[in-house]
């Protein structure tokens, strides 16, 4: 996927953990847009110096009843922020803001998913695979089994 030179807004949204850290390790090409970050822990925005961050509620197949919170919050940071492209490394926030921010804005978006799902592509992803642009996998054999693109691993 290529990107004009003028700055793009980018929205990259993880949940907490490992996913906010591999999102992270996604700094060296996020740092060429305007990027805002969101995830799911507020006290994450304490590393952020000029950068916007946002909360969204954290919403898991365990907690459904709460996903109509969670559409709402991405709802609000997508009309605010109105996105180029949408990164995510998961897990279920970062599909909330990819279906949406695709079906409702055009939206390019990325999906990398998890290192930690060697065996399988999760269940956040198989979601988010038919609203990506771009759908990777972090394993080569996983990547050539299920049809996501392998670009090495963020971690």
């Amino acid at each position: 996927m290529k990107f004009n030179v003028r700055k793009k807004k980018v929205i990259a949204v993880a949940s907490d953990g490992g996913h906010w850290v591999q999102l992270l390790c996604l700094m060296p090409f996020l740092n060429k847009y305007e990027t805002v970050f969101c995830s799911t822990n507020p006290s994450l925005s304490s590393a952020f110096d000029k950068k916007k961050y946002f909360t969204v509620t954290d919403v898991s197949r365990d907690s459904l009843f709460i996903l109509p919170i969670t559409v709402i919050k991405a709802l609000l940071v997508l009309l605010y922020i109105r996105p180029q492209l949408i990164v995510s490394t998961g897990a279920l926030p970062g599909v909330v803001f990819i279906v949406l921010g695709k079906v409702l804005f055009g939206s390019k978006t990325i999906w990398v998913d998890s290192i930690a799902n060697g065996n399988t592509i999760s269940v956040s992803g198989r979601l988010a695979r038919k609203f990506s642009d771009i759908w990777v996998s972090q394993w080569e054999d996983l990547a050539k089994e299920s049809g996501a693109e392998y670009l090495g691993q963020v971690i």
